[in-house]
């Protein structure tokens, strides 16, 4: 194990000439105001995320964050049902958080696995060889040299495996929360609501949680607490490390009695895991070589880098610049996922209930030529991912659950609507109201109110009598809206089948999309000069590329017209898409 120091990445200064201030692909000067990939606290796009998941979609808390591989980074808090629950409300609640735990950990962690390999890779790369030119630069020994390289990489690693492990406690101790709370009520079980699966089958006894129980050793040699579930049969526990049972099952999850639903599945998260030992395996081995071969042709001050700023180093300068919320783009790019950094791609999105058309910055890690007009189904595709980066406050949709009907000013939705969002209700009569999701009352067929949470609902019915002077009517449209007015970006995983509307390019239509990256690392390039300074050209292209767009206006589409202060649709729905990736894009896979 190489020494347990981490670089001082944030002050590296290497006195050169300074031909290369900035190395990579971050966006530079260029701001978009957003949420980006990192954690956020939105509550508003919460609330928005897990109704609209009654548009017939799984739940979901956030957008595609990345975050995780390029700087520390906390999981979303765990859920504790609040006391005085019915046992049917509290019932509910369990099954309700762990779904949202399961889309969440979907969104940041399992959707963005087949990136370690290549963004990832790319990072911990730069990380080593900026470690070593310094010290080159500095005329230590190739021991020296290589010691650094392999010391910047593992410091970087082990920031990414505590993350995934800090994701991984996090849902174990909210689990544990949920099954104390299900066990201390007194007409409820943790059986009533839990089980634990292992070869296929079904534990009757509830899983019991063992909170911290395994010290692991990370790339650094530092050390770390893991929680272990621990089943409840055979004294069978697993975490995303190691599995320790009797009966010699290759496998545990999670599940939800009577439903097809499970996380927290062994398999995929040491899957994981076991990728980025692969990855770290792969980087260390590649980067002795390059310091073998580095070392040999490259004197003390051959490459002159001058004032380096790696790709990650400028994502994390601008998350601290944003108080925490990183530009999306600059983490895309830091891990050299290929955008369209000069274009402008809108798309529709086509679900239950509703229709989505977001405007904005399309990203693709496969090969495919993505062209206007064609539809693409990502939960087909076995190793791409479509990221979509758009300003919330630009985007619009449609809601199309309703009973066509108004009768006496009644209007009825047969979708469950959401508190925080804004539905603007347009009727033949020419006249349009806007209404808030909370304003919706649940009833039976007869119209009488009922409990959502024990009574499935027939329809949610809103008295618009007092708002419209033709009350007996027909509803023509409903769009819909979120309080979010400010220019906010967010970024998507793209996992729904989607339409490319249009694409443009310096203002004109262009029929198919143009992604664009810097030379991936490997372990024989980035030797010379003209190869950095290639870096930084092209590095440079894109940030201006990608700054004309903003300024043409390029994230600009309709908007809802007269819905007043309450503005256009945003946030949850697109938070939706991103929650609902985790549970259709790897096939066969669970959280």
């Amino acid at each position: 194990m190489s020494e347990n120091k981490q670089p001082d990445v944030g002050s590296r200064q290497m006195t050169r000439r300074g031909l290369i201030k900035t190395v990579g692909v971050g966006v530079g000067a260029a701001t978009i105001g957003g949420v980006g990939l990192q954690q956020t606290d939105d509550a508003a796009a919460i609330d928005v995320g897990t109704a609209l998941a009654a548009a017939g979609s799984a739940t979901g808390l956030a957008g595609a964050q990345v975050a995780w591989m390029l700087r520390d980074w906390n999981p979303f808090a765990g859920d504790s049902p609040p006391d005085g629950l019915s046992a049917d409300a509290l019932k509910q609640r369990v099954r309700q958080t762990v779904k949202t735990r399961k889309s969440t950990n979907a969104s940041t962690i399992i959707d963005n696995q087949n990136i370690i390999s290549a963004g990832l890779e790319n990072t911990l790369y730069i990380e080593g060889k900026t470690a070593a030119v310094e010290q080159l630069n500095n005329g230590k020994t190739q021991d020296e040299v290589q010691s650094a390289a392999i010391n910047a990489m593992e410091a970087h690693m082990t920031t990414v495996e505590k993350n995934l492990l800090k994701t991984w406690n996090e849902s174990v101790n909210e689990l544990n929360t949920l099954a104390s709370a299900l066990k201390s009520h007194p007409d409820a079980s943790p059986k009533d609501v839990l089980a634990a699966w292992y070869k296929g089958g079904q534990d009757d006894r509830a899983p019991a949680i063992a909170q911290v129980s395994a010290s692991l050793t990370l790339s650094d040699g530092t050390d770390f607490d893991i929680s272990r579930i621990e089943a409840g049969f055979e004294e069978s526990t697993w975490d995303p490390v190691n599995k320790e049972s009797q009966s010699g099952a290759d496998n545990y999850k999670i599940a939800l009695r009577e439903e097809d639903f499970v996380y927290l599945e062994y398999g995929l998260w040491n899957g994981i895991w076991s990728d980025l030992q692969t990855v770290k395996t792969d980087v260390n081995d590649g980067l002795v070589t390059w310091v073998d071969s580095v070392y040999g042709q490259v004197q003390s001050g051959d490459l002159e880098l001058g004032d380096l700023t790696t790709p990650r180093m400028r994502a994390n300068q601008m998350a601290d610049e944003k108080g925490g919320e990183a530009n999306a783009i600059a983490d895309l790019q830091a891990l050299n996922i290929p955008i369209t950094a000069g274009e402008q791609t809108t798309i529709e999105i086509e679900k239950t209930n509703a229709t989505l058309t977001l405007s904005g910055t399309l990203a693709y890690t496969g090969d495919k030529t993505i062209q206007s007009g064609t539809t693409y189904d990502p939960s087909s595709w076995s190793d791409a991912v479509a990221y979509f980066t758009y300003d919330q406050s630009t985007a619009s949709g449609t809601w199309s659950a309703y009973q066509t009907a108004v009768d006496g000013g009644i209007v009825a939705f047969t979708a469950a609507p959401t508190e925080g969002t804004a539905y603007r209700i347009s009727t033949a009569a020419n006249e349009s109201v806007t209404v808030q999701g909370g304003d919706f009352t649940p009833v039976d067929s007869s119209g009488s109110e009922v409990d959502p949470v024990s009574t499935t609902p027939d329809h949610w019915e809103v008295d618009l009598s007092e708002k419209l002077a033709n009350p007996i009517t027909e509803v023509e449209s409903v769009q819909l809206a979120s309080g979010v007015t400010e220019s906010k970006t967010k970024t998507i995983i793209l996992d729904d089948p989607f339409t490319v509307k249009s694409i443009k390019r310096d203002g004109k239509s262009a029929e198919s999309a143009t992604f664009e990256q810097t030379e991936p690392q490997t372990d024989d390039n980035y030797i010379t000069q003209d190869e950095w300074e290639e870096m930084q050209k092209k590095n440079q292209e894109l940030i201006e590329k990608y700054e004309d767009s903003q300024n043409s206006g390029g994230f600009s589409i309709p908007g809802l017209g007269g819905l007043g202060d309450t503005g256009s649709l945003i946030g949850g729905f697109a938070v939706l898409l991103g929650g609902i990736a985790g549970l259709s894009y790897f096939k066969g896979r669970t959280t």
